[in-house]
């Protein structure tokens, strides 16, 4: 016999939500920090209205951290999918969802929490913290669902490999920042 899937919909739902939240908070930080770079570029030695430039070091840390964000938000989209696609036989597998969405649901935060932090000028201690919170909130999201009983062994190798480019992903933007 097989359990109503009510806690899968719910997680679902509150996953999309999320995913909402966080294309919202990517697409904000894009924009301000592209806005950043290219005021930057027009902007005459003379006219620097009481912005400083931003220098190539900060603009190289700054595409990089909007990558890091991105392929946050693409993780919770991959958690979205991973779910919808799980097949639950009992109560006791439905409630490994439930750390797997309590983990995955604080994302959008962490990424609001450097969106915060990226106007210049930059305090470099701060912004290396919170891309190691950031990293380690995914991290922990593709660690769980690798370990989730009904994952597929293909969807495992596929987390796995998520996993080291997000890694790689996260030692640039940390090298960047010292």
């Amino acid at each position: 016999m097989k359990i109503p899937n009510d806690n899968q919909q719910v997680v679902v739902e509150l996953l999309g939500n999320e995913i909402e939240l966080m294309a919202d908070a990517v697409e904000e930080a894009e924009e301000s920090m592209n806005n950043q770079i290219y005021a930057t570029l027009e902007m005459d030695e003379d006219e620097s209205n009481g912005v400083a430039p931003l220098t190539d070091d900060e603009k190289q840390i700054v595409l990089s951290l909007l990558s890091l964000m991105k392929c946050s938000h693409l993780c919770l989209k991959k958690t979205k999918k991973l779910v919808q696609s799980l097949s639950f036989e009992n109560s006791s597998t439905q409630n490994e969802l439930d750390p797997i969405a309590d983990r995955a649901l604080t994302l959008s935060e962490r990424i609001d929490e450097l969106v915060l932090i990226l106007d210049p000028p930059f305090d470099k201690s701060s912004i290396k913290e919170q891309v190691q919170l950031l990293s380690s909130v995914v991290l922990d999201v593709l660690s769980m669902l690798a370990d989730c009983s009904l994952c597929p062994a293909n969807e495992k190798e596929k987390l796995e490999q998520f996993k080291s480019g997000l890694e790689k992903q996260k030692v640039k933007s940390i090298a960047l920042l010292c």
